[in-house]
């Protein structure tokens, strides 16, 4: 996924929960990074943890940590594989013709 205008985390990560009492403020994070979301491309299952990877638009450097998704029930988990609510309805639709 691309990070959103204004380097913003991306949407899971940032409906996610960090872990150990973390945030943006602790880890200094700034907004000039670019975000990796390791694992989103597997299968995301309710509850998961995610390694998030930021990269420095300044120097590059990189940091890791840990984020718990707001992926809570199996069917936003199947939700979120078909791309959103409207594509899953679409494809349900669509297998009962």
């Amino acid at each position: 996924r691309q990070p959103p205008a204004g380097g913003g985390l991306p949407r899971l990560a940032r409906r996610g929960s960090r872990l150990d009492g973390e945030s943006a403020s602790t880890l200094g994070l700034s907004g000039e990074h670019r975000y990796t979301i390791h694992g989103v491309a597997d299968t995301v299952e309710p509850g998961a943890t995610l390694t998030v990877s930021a990269t420095s638009d300044l120097d590059g450097s990189e940091m890791r940590f840990q984020v718990l998704t707001r992926v809570d029930t199996s069917i936003e988990a199947e939700y979120y594989r078909h791309g959103g609510l409207l594509p899953y309805v679409l494809r349900q639709m669509l297998a009962e013709d």
